[in-house]
């Protein structure tokens, strides 16, 4: 039922576009989702040799500078607007020790192997917001990886991770 109200609103708007002739697409832009994630859950878990930590959504974008960027999204086919804090400020925090990769796992259990050397020169986001809202878990969210323009890791579509929940230093 959490997925099935967003839809039957987006029908709903689709059908109300058709009817007074406005732009579909005016109407596609509005957050019809129900909150994305239930505030002050954990968000994301980050797991060491050595501790757990868990952040929620606005522990994880108090912790660390929020950077904006315009992606070109290799599913969509269009450039989005995108805020999130960096993953290397994220992992640089996490103190890797004698960590070599992470891992990021999806809320489906998807998962994708990073070497730290690798994101720590990189500006891949840990995207919370797309064009200023959270982002519902229907479309990705409650995090999702972005990669800016030029990015080796971003240019395999593999990589590219939504729905994120945790990550594991190793």
């Amino acid at each position: 039922m959490f997925i099935r109200i967003p839809l039957a609103l987006l029908l709903c708007a689709a059908v109300t576009a058709g009817c007074t002739g406005q732009d579909p697409e005016v109407f596609a832009a509005v957050d019809v989702s129900p909150s994305p994630w239930p505030a002050g859950e954990p968000v994301l878990e980050i797991q060491t040799s050595t501790s757990t930590t868990f952040y929620d959504l606005a522990e994880l974008e108090a912790a660390f500078p929020l950077h904006d960027g315009t992606v070109f999204e290799p599913f969509e086919e269009r450039h989005l607007a995108f805020t999130g804090v960096l993953l290397r400020d994220v992992l640089a925090h996490a103190n890797p020790g004698g960590a070599s990769e992470v891992e990021l796992i999806a809320l489906d259990d998807y998962h994708v192997i990073f070497a730290l050397e690798d994101v720590q020169i990189e500006d891949a986001l840990l995207a919370t917001r797309q064009a200023g809202a959270l982002i519902p878990i229907d479309e990705g969210g409650p995090i999702r990886v972005v990669f800016t323009a030029g990015s080796e890791l971003g240019a395999n579509p593999d990589m590219w991770i939504w729905n994120v929940a945790s990550m594991e230093l190793r």
